[in-house]
Formats: C-alpha cells, structure tokens, sequence
C-alpha cells in the first residue's frame, strides 16, 4: 500500500512539474517580446522574477502599469525591501491560458509605453 502511495505522489509532482515548465516556457517567450523587461532565471521556485528597471519606471508608475493598465495583481518588489525596486514576481502555479492571458496583457502594456 506504501508503494502505491509513493508512486501516486511522484506522478503528480511529475504533472506539476510538467505544467510549471510550460507556464515558465509561455512566461520566458513573452518576456522576449517586451523591450525593457528581462526574466531573471528561476532558482528552484515556481514564483519568477521580473525586471522591469530598463522601463525606466519609478515603483508607483510601474504599480500603475501592472496593477491599471495590464490589470493583474503580482507582487510588487518593493513589498520584500528597497531592493526589489523595478521588479515584480510571477506566480507560474496557475493555469496555462490564465499564465497566457496575463502574458498577453502585460505585453501589450509595455508595448503601448513606447508607442
């Protein structure tokens, strides 16, 4: 019974680990079509950082830009201390078409800033 137990776990970490290299894989190609915005490479975490200091936005600006214009809800840098300025945190355990919309809404953001 333990063993079925144990291989039950090791499929669903293996599917989990399957949906957050995709969501990263959606995140890392949008990113790429966002000038100012690089992706800063995951360390064993499913939360990714961004940097979005070559914006050249101050952190209420870039609050407005996320949280207004792109209208999604990430987490702020500045909430871990002064030097998570000009980044914000992705959270990749969602699903795939929600980590795709909110892409897609975050690059057209960041594109209307140079038009």
């Amino acid at each position: 019974m333990v063993s079925f137990k144990v291989d039950t776990h090791k499929r669903a970490l293996a599917v989990l680990k399957g949906v957050l290299d995709e969501n990263y894989a959606v995140l890392e190609a949008a990113v790429a079509r966002m000038p100012g915005v690089e992706l800063v490479p995951l360390e064993s975490t499913y939360l990714p950082w961004l940097d979005c200091r070559g914006l050249g936005l101050n952190d209420d600006e870039l609050k407005r830009l996320v949280e207004k214009e792109a209208k999604l809800w990430l987490d702020m840098g500045t909430m871990f201390g002064p030097e998570g300025a000009g980044f914000v945190r992705v959270n990749l355990a969602s699903p795939k078409a929600m980590i795709e919309d909110a892409c897609s809404r975050l690059e057209r953001a960041v594109t209307a800033l140079g038009e």
